[in-house]
């Protein structure tokens, strides 16, 4: 970008204005800021550790006739991390075998992304981005 002067003579004084002409970016600049916009994302995405998941699963079901349901005890190792949870369902909701597990899956990935969301809670307020 460049200023121009022009000057303007008027009977009693005289006054200066600067134009500041704007041009459009030009091909060379818009490469380059798509280089460095496409620079910053691989940083960010090579930033990101993405390693192998070790899980072990576990569920068993005990029929408690006093509550009327059907409880499935889960129990599951992630990463060397244990964990479990316990899933009660009435019997007389009568669910198939499929929707039982799917049941089951939906609690036990609750239970896997609180865990997960806890941690990198805990890490990120060490590290003092979140407070307390």
């Amino acid at each position: 970008m460049f200023g121009s002067k022009i000057n303007f003579h008027t009977h009693t004084s005289t006054s200066h204005s600067y134009v500041t002409e704007k041009r459009a970016p030009t091909d060379e600049s818009v490469r380059l800021l798509k280089e460095m916009e496409a620079e910053a994302k691989q940083k960010i995405i090579d930033s990101i550790t993405i390693s192998n998941t070790e899980f072990e699963c576990n569920v068993q079901s005990v029929i408690e006739p006093l509550n009327d349901e059907t409880v499935y005890y889960v129990s599951y190792r992630m990463n060397g991390k244990k964990g479990g949870l316990k899933v009660p369902i009435k019997n007389w909701q009568r669910p198939s075998d499929i929707e039982v597990m799917i049941m089951v899956r939906d609690e036990l990935a609750k239970d896997i992304a609180s865990n997960m969301i806890d941690q990198v809670l805990r890490s990120a307020q060490s590290r003092g981005i979140f407070s307390k």
